[in-house]
């Protein structure tokens, strides 16, 4: 009797829940199989962004092409501002460096030859390099002179062009020379009587000019400094995504191997389960062969 119950208990309790956790872990088993093969290959197939690469610089801004008295013509239409006359100092320097001779043994500076040109531009009597100044009377009386003063007389080349030089932002020396090259460029082709009324013109012309391509080279340099940054900025974005996919991808592997492992191990729980089924079965299928009775025997 008791072994009927037993066996009843065993088909009816035993062996349903049996099967019960088997499917289950079977299924569990394969879920985790699945999501970690998933996992593991989509770890694989992470495509890596490209590099970004910088972007071309604008082009070089070619320089500025040779003055010639066209461009000062066409600036002459324009208003200008009038300068103030008081610059002697500088007036006695471009003089002097203008007239200075150099020792045989020394080099003649590039400003000293620009300005040996300019002055060649301006050839005596019709131009003087020098101001000249006579003694007036300017307090005459029946018993003579009692003041004189010394008045200009004729206001020199050397004079006009230290005041151009000291009211314009060519008083460095490459800027100097930028600019007596530019004179000499505009002014070779005038008349010599035409040359010295343009040639305040020819500054102001050379300096608008000047003005207006450092501005576009400023311009250039400023766009260079933009897209600099904005490949800086663009190297740290993908340097961050790049962080971002080895994380997620480390985080996927792990993950895979964690499915794979568990998936495995429940498969393996099931065969053992299924095993010790299989020997319970045949034990108590060989206990029946070997003692067919009713009673087991006596131990």
């Amino acid at each position: 009797m008791l072994k009927i119950n037993l066996e009843q208990f065993e088909r009816r309790v035993v062996f349903r829940t049996a099967r019960g956790y088997f499917l289950t872990v079977a299924v569990i088993a394969l879920f985790t199989f699945a999501a970690g093969a998933f996992f593991g290959m989509k770890a694989l197939t992470h495509v890596n962004p490209n590099e970004p690469i910088l972007a071309p610089a604008p082009p070089e801004i070619p320089a500025p092409a040779p003055l010639t008295i066209a461009d000062v013509k066409k600036w002459r239409t324009k208003p200008v501002d009038v300068v103030d006359d008081d610059t002697p100092e500088v007036a006695d320097l471009v003089r002097n460096v203008a007239t200075a001779s150099p020792s045989s043994d020394v080099a003649v500076s590039p400003i000293k030859a620009a300005l040996e040109r300019v002055k060649a531009l301006f050839p005596a009597p019709t131009y003087a390099w020098d101001s000249e100044y006579t003694n007036s009377c300017v307090r005459p009386s029946p018993y003579g002179c009692l003041k004189r003063e010394r008045v200009l007389e004729r206001k020199g080349i050397s004079a006009t062009l230290g005041e151009l030089i000291k009211h314009s932002e060519d008083n460095d020396e490459e800027r100097l020379l930028r600019l007596l090259n530019a004179i000499v460029s505009a002014l070779t082709p005038v008349a010599v009587e035409k040359r010295g009324e343009f040639l305040a013109d020819t500054v102001f012309t050379h300096r608008e000019k000047m003005f207006e391509y450092e501005r576009t080279v400023e311009a250039r340099e400023f766009k260079i400094h933009e897209l600099e940054a904005n490949h800086l900025e663009a190297i740290r974005a993908y340097e961050e995504e790049i962080d971002q996919i080895k994380s997620t991808r480390e985080s996927e592997f792990s993950f895979a191997g964690y499915g794979l492992a568990l998936g495995l191990g429940l498969l393996a729980c099931v065969g053992v389960f299924l095993a010790h089924l299989a020997i319970e079965r045949h034990l108590r299928e060989l206990r029946e062969i070997m003692h067919p009775s009713n009673n087991p025997p006596a131990s």
